[in-house]
C-alpha cells in the first residue's frame, strides 16, 4: 500500500497498528480513532470482503463496556471499513512479552481481573439478539488492558454465528492454534464453549507466566519443524498441568476454575460464560483494576506514548503530501481546512465518541473561510486563557513572598504591647487543647516582659516564654502579675516531665500524620487539624508542628502558639520552631490587644 500518512475516505491513516496493513491509527471527523479495513492480500476475495462488511455493521450494534465502541461503518471505492474508538493501553500479548523480558510475573489479581471482565463480555456477545455469536479467535492479542486497569475485548465479530455455515474450520495461523478448542482443531462444529476453552488457555498462560506450547513434550522448539497436522495432534493429546505448578502464588481454588475451563470434552467445561464469570468472581477480589494499572505504569510510559502520538498526529494533519498539494480527501466532500480543524481535537488524545461535525461534512462548505475563522477564534481564546492564568499565578507567588517577608520582619522587629492601664482579660480556654497552654499563648507575654513599656524601634526583643510542659523559672525581678499570667489555668492537668508526657507513637499515628500533611498541602486546614489531633492521640508527637501551622492558617493564633511550644519542647533548640512560635505569640498578642475594650 501507499506510504503513510495517506488519505482513506474521511480518515487520514497515520500509522499501522500491529502486523499487516488492516488496522491503522487515524484522524477523522471526531478526532483520533482506529480504522480497520480488509488486509491487502484479502481485498480481492469477495467472500472475505462480504463477511468483513457484515461483521462491521454488526459490530456497530454491539455496545458494551467490555468492547471497543464502533463509531462509523462504510465503504471507500467499494472497500469496506469500520472506525472505532482509540483505547489507550496495550494488548495482553505485549503485556506478557514485557513481563517476560523483565522477569516479572503478572500478579494473580491482575490475571483474574482480566478473566472476569472478558467472561462478562462474552456473556453479552453470546446472548446478543439471539444470534448465537462466537468470537472464535480469542487470544492475548485480542484483549487490551488500559492504563487505568480497564479491559476491552477486540474484534468481537471475527467469528461467525455457531451453526450458521455448518462446521467452523480451524484458524489459518499457527499462533492461534493453542487457543482453539479440541473440537475446533478437529474441524467439527463449535459453540460458545470454544470461547470458554480459549479464555481458559489465556488465563492459564497469564497465571503460569509461560506459553502453553512450551509445556508440550519437546517445547516450542520441538514444534518448530512440525507440520500443521502434527502440531494439531500434539496439542489435542497434551494434558496441561495446573498453573500453580509454575506459579506458587496461584491458589488451589484458582486451579480448579482454570482446569475446568480447559477440559477436553465440551460438556465438562462451564456451560456458559456466565457460569465461568460466577466461578471467577469469588476468587478475583477488588484489587484487580488497581493492580493492573500499577503493572502498566511500571512497564510502559503513558505520558511518553501520548506525547509521541500527539507529535505523529500533528505531523500527519499538518504536513502530508496531499495536504501540501491542496487536494481534498478521496471520497469525501470535506476540505483540507476541515481536517486541520479536526487536528486540534485529535491532539487532545482522548477517546471521545465521534460527534457530528458542526462545521459540516457531506458536501462542500458554504465558505471555507468561516471554518478557518472558528479555528482561529479558538486559538485566540486559548492564548488569552493561558495569559490570564499566567498573570494570576505570578501575582499569587508575589503575594506569598510579600506575606512571608512581612511576617519575618514583624518577628524580628517585635510587635507593640498593651499599656499597663489596659488589663488584658484572660480568654477562655479553646474547645480542644490544653487549657493552661491556651491562656499563655493568648496573652503572648513572656516572663521577662514589662507590663508598662512598649518596645520602641531598635529596642531589645522581649524574652521568649519558656516551653510549655516545663516548670516556669522566673528571671531576676519579674513582674508578679506577668508570672501569674504564665501559670496554667485552674482545673488544668498538672504538668509532667517531658519524658512522661510524650506517648509512644503507633502505626496509626504515623498514617494520620501523613494524611494531615496531605490535607494541609491542599489547603484543607480543618481536615488537617482533625487528622493532626488523631495522630497526636495515637502518640505521634510530630503532629504538634502541623497542628500549629493549621491553627495559624485559620487564625487561631493562641492554639498555634501552644502547639508550636509543645513541638519546641520535644525538639529543643530548633530555630525554625522557635521563630514560628514567636510569630504565633505576637499574632495572638496583637489580636488580644485589639480585642481589649
Amino acid at each position: 500500500m501507499a506510504s503513510l500518512p495517506t488519505q482513506f475516505g474521511r480518515y487520514r491513516l497515520v500509522q499501522a497498528l500491529g502486523p499487516g496493513d488492516g488496522v491503522f491509527l487515524a484522524v477523522g471527523p471526531g478526532g483520533e480513532c482506529v480504522v480497520r479495513r480488509p488486509p491487502s492480500e484479502r481485498r480481492l476475495d469477495p467472500d472475505f470482503v462480504s463477511r468483513f462488511r457484515r461483521a462491521a455493521h454488526l459490530s456497530r450494534r454491539l455496545l458494551h463496556d467490555g468492547l471497543v465502541a464502533v463509531h462509523d461503518v462504510g465503504d471507500v471505492e467499494g472497500e469496506p471499513y469500520l472506525a472505532e474508538e482509540f483505547f489507550e493501553g496495550h494488548d495482553l500479548a505485549e503485556l506478557l512479552r514485557r513481563c517476560a523480558a523483565e522477569t516479572w510475573q503478572v500478579p494473580v489479581p491482575v490475571a483474574l481481573h482480566i478473566g472476569c471482565v472478558v467472561s462478562r463480555t462474552l456473556v453479552f456477545l453470546h446472548e446478543f439478539d439471539g444470534l448465537g455469536l462466537v468470537h472464535r479467535k480469542l487470544r492475548p492479542a485480542k484483549m487490551r488492558v488500559g492504563f487505568a486497569g480497564e479491559v476491552k475485548l477486540l474484534d468481537p465479530t471475527s467469528g461467525r454465528a455457531a451453526g450458521a455455515d455448518g462446521a467452523l474450520g480451524p484458524a489459518l495461523f499457527a499462533d492461534e492454534l493453542p487457543y482453539l478448542a479440541p473440537e475446533q482443531l478437529a474441524g467439527g462444529p463449535v459453540d460458545r464453549r470454544a470461547d470458554i476453552y480459549a479464555l481458559g488457555v489465556v488465563l492459564w498462560e497469564t497465571l503460569a507466566g509461560c506459553s502453553l506450547l512450551s509445556t508440550i513434550e519437546g517445547g516450542q522448539a520441538g514444534l518448530a519443524h512440525a507440520t500443521r497436522d502434527q502440531m494439531i495432534e500434539r496439542i489435542r493429546a497434551h494434558q496441561p498441568l495446573p498453573p500453580s505448578r509454575f506459579n506458587p502464588e496461584v491458589r488451589a481454588d484458582v486451579d480448579v476454575v482454570v482446569m475446568r475451563a480447559l477440559a477436553t470434552a465440551p460438556a465438562a467445561r462451564f456451560a456458559t460464560a456466565g457460569d465461568f464469570e460466577l466461578a471467577l468472581i469469588p476468587i478475583t477480589g477488588q484489587a484487580g483494576p488497581d493492580a493492573a494499572a500499577s503493572l502498566l505504569s511500571h512497564l510502559f510510559d503513558a505520558g511518553r506514548e501520548r506525547a509521541e502520538r500527539a507529535a505523529l498526529l500533528a505531523q500527519a494533519v499538518g504536513g502530508g503530501s496531499l495536504a501540501a498539494r491542496g487536494e481534498p480527501p478521496v471520497g469525501s466532500g470535506s476540505s483540507w481546512a476541515d481536517l486541520r480543524g479536526v487536528g486540534a481535537s485529535a491532539l487532545s488524545l482522548t477517546s471521545a465518541p465521534v460527534r457530528a461535525n458542526p462545521l459540516g461534512e457531506g458536501g462542500p462548505p458554504a465558505s471555507s473561510r468561516s471554518r478557518t475563522t472558528v479555528v482561529s477564534r479558538n486559538s485566540q481564546w486559548l492564548r488569552r486563557f493561558f495569559l490570564i492564568f499566567g498573570v494570576l499565578l505570578v501575582a499569587a507567588i508575589a503575594f506569598n513572598i510579600y506575606m512571608t517577608r512581612r511576617l519575618d520582619a514583624e518577628a524580628a522587629a517585635g510587635a507593640p504591647q498593651p499599656s499597663a492601664s489596659a488589663a488584658l482579660p484572660v480568654p477562655p480556654a479553646p474547645a480542644v487543647g490544653v487549657a493552661g497552654s491556651a491562656a499563655t499563648a493568648a496573652t503572648g507575654r513572656s516572663a521577662g516582659e514589662s507590663p508598662t513599656a512598649r518596645p520602641s524601634q531598635g529596642a531589645e526583643p522581649p524574652a521568649a516564654i519558656p516551653p510549655l510542659g516545663r516548670p516556669n523559672r522566673p528571671a531576676a525581678g519579674p513582674a508578679p502579675a506577668v508570672v501569674a499570667a504564665a501559670r496554667p489555668l485552674a482545673g488544668s492537668a498538672p504538668e509532667l516531665p517531658a519524658e512522661r508526657t510524650r506517648p509512644r507513637a503507633s502505626g496509626d499515628g504515623k498514617k494520620a500524620l501523613l494524611q494531615a500533611h496531605a490535607a494541609f498541602e491542599r489547603d484543607d486546614f480543618a481536615q488537617a487539624i482533625l487528622l493532626g489531633r488523631a495522630a497526636l492521640a495515637a502518640g505521634e508527637g510530630g503532629a504538634h508542628n502541623i497542628l500549629g501551622a493549621a491553627y495559624f492558617k485559620v487564625g487561631r493564633f493562641g492554639d498555634a502558639a501552644r502547639e508550636y511550644a509543645e513541638a519546641l519542647r520535644l525538639e529543643p533548640g530548633n530555630p525554625v520552631l522557635a521563630k514560628r512560635l514567636e510569630i504565633a505569640r505576637r499574632a495572638a498578642s496583637r489580636r488580644a490587644e485589639g480585642a481589649t475594650p
